[in-house]
């Protein structure tokens, strides 16, 4: 008897996205590497250091969501940056505790 966990199947069937200057942006699912790369930029960065903390933050939504470009995000207002990175650390939570509603795969026998 075989056992098979299909993690092609874990794969997210949904879209997340935000609106922001009357374009719809989708977030682009995370990869473990990509993840690590974010956990290394933030790594080591005095929370006292504004700038650098806001550069990070900016890096984090630009991977999350390839569409939109540099010069979008620093137009964006201090409420709507913090908005968004609150979204994204909801969605993120959400999916590591497996709360995406979605069905986790089955195992084949």
């Amino acid at each position: 008897m075989t056992e098979l966990l299909n993690l092609d199947e874990l794969a997210t069937k949904r879209e997340i996205a935000v609106e922001f200057m009357q374009k719809r942006h989708v977030m682009r699912e995370q990869t473990v590497g990509a993840y690590m790369k974010l956990i290394q930029l933030s790594q080591g960065i005095d929370e006292e250091d504004s700038v650098k903390m806001l550069e990070v933050q900016l890096k984090i939504i630009a991977s999350s969501f390839p569409t939109m470009s540099a010069d979008d995000l620093k137009q964006m207002t201090m409420p709507q940056a913090k908005a968004i990175i609150n979204f994204m650390n909801e969605v993120m939570s959400s999916d590591l505790e497996g709360n995406d509603k979605e069905e986790a795969p089955k195992k084949a026998k």
